[in-house]
Formats: structure tokens, C-alpha cells, sequence
């Protein structure tokens, strides 16, 4: 088993948090003595504290530069049509 205190800051990776739970992608924002902040990615963007010791069930990959600037364009795509949608039901009310 791993911990949040493998993870290097201002790294992108691919996580299992828990045994057969979800792969998630997430970003080490910032580091203190105790904590990490991450932001976990999805709609919506989560910020989050957790603490170094804090079990994570597997690291499955840290994303190249290359990896998140790919993965970048493909969130903001999904990101801009979901936002688009969204507006579009607000002005159907």
C-alpha cells in the first residue's frame, strides 16, 4: 500500500485510491509538514486536503509533460461542451 507522501508536487497521477474504487487523475497542488492539497479532476475540479500518511490503495502512473498537455486539451474540449450544455439549460428555465 502507498501514501500521499510519494507524491511529488505540481505532479499529475493516475490513482487508485482503494481497492477496485475508480481510477482518478489528480495534481499535487501543495505540500506542508503534515498535509497535502490535491486536486482531484472530474466535473467538478475538487480541492482537497489529505495527510501524507493517508492510504492510497495504488499509484498507477505519473503523467509525462507531454501526457498532460494531451490530457489538458481533452479536459478544457469536454470541459467547455459541458459548460456550454449546462448554459443552455439554464436558459430554457
Amino acid at each position: 500500500m502507498y501514501a500521499y507522501r510519494l507524491l511529488e508536487t505540481g505532479r499529475y497521477y493516475l490513482i487508485r485510491e482503494y481497492e477496485q474504487g475508480p481510477i482518478r487523475l489528480l495534481q499535487v497542488m501543495m505540500q506542508t509538514d503534515r498535509c497535502v492539497l490535491i486536486q482531484r479532476y472530474g466535473i467538478p475540479v475538487e480541492l482537497e486536503w489529505r495527510l501524507l500518511d493517508d492510504p492510497l490503495q495504488d499509484i498507477l502512473e505519473c503523467l509525462s509533460e507531454d501526457q498532460v498537455r494531451q490530457w489538458q486539451h481533452c479536459f478544457r474540449s469536454y470541459e467547455d461542451a459541458y459548460l456550454q450544455s449546462g448554459e443552455a439549460d439554464d436558459e430554457e428555465d
